[in-house]
């Protein structure tokens, strides 16, 4: 897998989306209690009444925009593939049953397996990892050794480009977009408790290849 690094900003085309970007990205994965039970109440009205998954839409489209272009450099591609898993929502919504975790964890599910499909069709289209200083600095520390972080903007795409899809999409939701093992198990179609151990291997394992890339 040929893997494109990049930082939020690159991905945008003017200050003004670039700042909708960076607030979209910093409320999706933090919810109340209060807010699950509200968007909860929202989707059990649309499960009843289709014509009541407009606010649905309204509220989530932009978040699962923001998710897929992390993933996927090309905005028309993006907009595709996000109306295509807003398209499966709304006709797959009378089979969702709320599993301990928001109805947005759901929605991001079919975005994964949109995103999926797609690479399974495009396989030489680059995978796109978005990520900031601060996400780049984290997974530098959990797989570079200290005296090697000098090569880390070389070493961390080639570390990431020998993981399967389901193994970085496993790192990307933990590291880069801070999920918990139980949203990433939910995800991923893991136990939470299998979530966390897939992701502590996948760490073990790019720590102990990553010396043979850096020579």
């Amino acid at each position: 897998m040929d893997i494109y690094l990049v930082q939020p900003s690159s991905i945008c085309f003017s200050e003004t989306l670039r700042i909708w970007y960076q607030a979209i990205i910093s409320s999706i994965y933090h919810k109340s209690k209060d807010e699950i039970e509200l968007e909860l109440a929202q989707v059990r009205k649309a499960q009843e009444h289709p014509h009541d998954f407009a606010p649905i839409y309204n509220k989530y489209y932009d978040e699962i925009f923001v998710y897929i272009s992390r993933r996927v450099e090309n905005l028309d591609v993006v907009a595709e593939l996000t109306s295509k898993t807003f398209t499966s929502c709304l006709s797959n919504l009378p089979k969702f049953k709320y599993m301990g975790v928001p109805f947005s964890a759901w929605l991001y599910k079919i975005a994964i397996n949109e995103v999926r499909q797609f690479f399974r069709t495009r396989k030489n289209h680059p995978r796109t990892v978005c990520l900031s200083d601060k996400d780049f600095l984290a997974i530098t520390q959990e797989t570079v050794e200290a005296s090697k972080y000098d090569l880390a903007h070389e070493l961390v795409p080639k570390l990431l480009s020998t993981l399967s899809e389901k193994d970085l999409e496993c790192i990307e939701m933990r590291f880069f977009e801070k999920k918990s093992f139980k949203e990433i198990g939910f995800a991923l179609g893991l136990t939470e408790v299998n979530a966390k151990v897939r992701t502590y291997r996948i760490l073990k394992k790019l720590k102990k290849i990553a010396p043979k890339i850096a020579l």
